[in-house]
C-alpha cells in the first residue's frame, strides 16, 4: 500500500485528523490503512462469530506473534539485536522531565483553560442550542441556513477543542527535546505540529464569531472565550516563529492547490 506512486509521503504528520473534511484521503496512506484495518475488524468479527473464547484468544495470540516477529525482523534489517535492545535511562528520565515541564508550561495551562471555558459554555447552553437546531441531523425547513451555520461552528469548536492541546503539548516537547538531545534534533516537527494548533485556533475563532453573531446576547462571554484563544494563539506563533511558514505536505504544496480549492 505504501508504494501506491498516487500518495503524497509524510501528509498524515500534520493534519487535523478530519478525514470527513479532507481533500486528500486519496493520496493519504493513513486512510487508507484505517480503512483497510476496519474491513479487516469486519472481516474477523464475521469469522469469530460461533467461536468459543478459547479460540479467539489464540487467533489473537498468533497476530501478536507474527507482529513481534516482523518488529524483529524489522530491527535486524537497520543492523539492531532485538534480544539485546535495552532502554536508555539517561534519556528515559529526561523525557520523563520533558513531559513534567510540558504540562505547566503557560500554552499548555491557556489550552487547558480555553477548553474549561468552552465546556462550560456549551453545558450552560445546551437545551438552547439543541432547540435551535445545533444537534438536529437533519435542519429543520425553516431558517435552514442559520441552522447550518450554527451546525457548522458547533462542529468546528468541538473538532479542534481537544486537539490544540494536545498539538501544542507536542509541539512543546519536540522543541524541548531538539534542546536535549541537538544531535537528534528535528525542529520541523515542533514547527509543523504548532502550525495544526495555530490552524484549530484560526478555525476555532472563526467559528465563535459566528455564534457571536447568531446569538447577540452571549456576545460578552463569548467575547472573553476569543480573547483567551486569540492570546493563546499569539503566544503560541511567539513561542514558534517559523510555524506559520512550514510547509505541510499536501496542504502546503502549490502543486495541490486546484484539489483543496474544489473541496473547499
Amino acid at each position: 500500500m505504501a508504494e501506491d506512486p498516487g500518495l503524497i509521503p509524510g501528509i498524515y504528520n500534520y493534519c487535523d485528523r478530519w478525514c470527513e473534511r479532507c481533500a486528500f484521503t486519496d493520496k493519504c496512506l493513513n486512510y487508507k490503512m484505517e480503512q483497510e484495518s476496519r474491513r479487516e475488524a469486519e472481516t474477523r468479527r464475521i469469522e469469530n462469530e460461533g467461536k468459543s473464547p478459547s479460540e479467539m484468544w489464540q487467533d489473537l495470540k498468533s497476530t501478536l506473534d507474527e507482529t513481534i516477529e516482523l518488529l524483529k525482523e524489522i530491527m535486524r534489517e537497520r543492523g539492531l539485536d532485538p534480544e539485546k535492545m535495552e532502554p536508555d535511562e539517561d534519556y528515559m528520565i529526561s523525557e520523563k522531565e520533558i513531559k513534567e515541564e510540558t504540562k505547566v508550561h503557560p500554552l499548555t495551562r491557556m489550552s487547558l483553560s480555553y477548553i474549561t471555558m468552552t465546556e462550560e459554555w456549551f453545558n450552560s447552553h445546551a437545551r438552547m442550542l439543541e432547540e435551535q437546531g445545533m444537534f438536529d441531523e437533519k435542519p429543520p425547513e425553516e431558517d435552514v441556513e442559520r441552522t447550518l451555520q450554527l451546525r457548522d461552528a458547533g462542529e468546528v469548536i468541538r473538532w479542534y477543542l481537544y486537539q490544540i492541546n494536545v498539538k501544542i503539548q507536542r509541539a512543546l516537547r519536540g522543541k524541548k527535546m531538539n534542546e536535549t538531545y541537538p544531535e537528534e534534533a528535528l525542529p520541523d516537527d515542533a514547527d509543523g505540529s504548532a502550525k495544526v494548533a495555530l490552524i484549530g485556533m484560526d478555525r476555532s475563532l472563526t467559528a465563535w464569531r459566528r455564534l457571536m453573531e447568531l446569538f447577540p446576547s452571549e456576545e460578552t462571554p463569548i467575547a472573553d472565550i476569543m480573547i483567551l484563544l486569540g492570546t493563546l494563539r499569539k503566544k503560541t506563533e511567539k513561542e514558534f516563529p517559523e510555524a506559520r511558514t512550514f510547509r505541510r505536505p499536501g496542504f502546503d504544496d502549490p502543486r495541490y492547490s486546484d484539489q483543496l480549492k474544489k473541496n473547499s
